[in-house]
């Protein structure tokens, strides 16, 4: 089950925008309580596991007339920071996803106007309304030094595990070629995630696994 997401930020000093190529697996659990533990593992073993501080996050998901989502932008608000990821041909549920994350204001502001006329400003949460709120538990670890694994348990008692692999370049800026050259290397990315976990395939539960923000939408209904 895949997901991918691309996260682009742009550097406005230079000609060159700073791209951050990011590639996640979905997956709907570990079949072990923790990787922390050599003496859970499996074989082959890992090579490394390095825990990483746990996390709290808390989400505020906003929408205009379900315009925002219909259209494949989703804004919300985590631990107090705007943040929006878009994709054109995006739909909550579907297992395959490819995201650009905007993390700027003025970006996510440009975003939200290109879909719904909006008073563009934060502190009334952009003339947008609230459509789902929730607080989430993470725990991560990172693997063999380069894939970092995710559980995710929310507050409303669904989890989904993670695997990610993220790279950062320089490319110049707006250019057609650079989009076709960002999917290759995702590509190239998710290949590796696969070879990854079909090495450590003991780590992970098989099964259907959906998003949280589309099992918070099934909770509610």
């Amino acid at each position: 089950l895949l997901s991918r997401r691309l996260s682009t930020i742009a550097s406005s000093a230079s000609r060159f925008d700073t791209v951050t190529l990011e590639v996640e697996r979905k997956v709907p659990s570990l079949t072990i309580p923790t990787l922390s533990n050599p003496a859970l593992w499996s074989r082959p073993a890992f090579l490394s596991v390095d825990p990483r501080p746990h996390k709290s996050i808390h989400d505020i998901y906003y929408d205009k007339n379900d315009a925002l989502c219909s259209n494949g932008l989703w804004v919300r608000k985590r631990n107090g920071v705007w943040q929006a990821k878009f994709n054109p041909l995006a739909s909550i549920g579907q297992q395959n996803t490819r995201f650009e994350e905007l993390r700027t204001e003025s970006d996510i502001v440009k975003a939200i106007k290109a879909i719904v006329k909006t008073n563009g400003e934060s502190a009334t949460n952009f003339g947008l309304d609230k459509m789902a709120e929730f607080t989430t538990y993470r725990e991560r670890w990172m693997v063999d030094k380069e894939f970092v694994v995710v559980r995710d348990r929310t507050c409303f008692g669904w989890e989904v595990v993670e695997v990610e692999l993220e790279e950062t370049v320089k490319v110049e800026e707006r250019k057609e070629s650079d989009k076709v050259w960002k999917q290759r290397k995702m590509e190239e990315m998710d290949a590796r995630i696969e070879s990854f976990m079909k090495r450590y395939s003991w780590a992970w539960v098989e099964g259907q696994v959906k998003g949280k923000l589309s099992a918070y939408f099934d909770m509610m209904r």
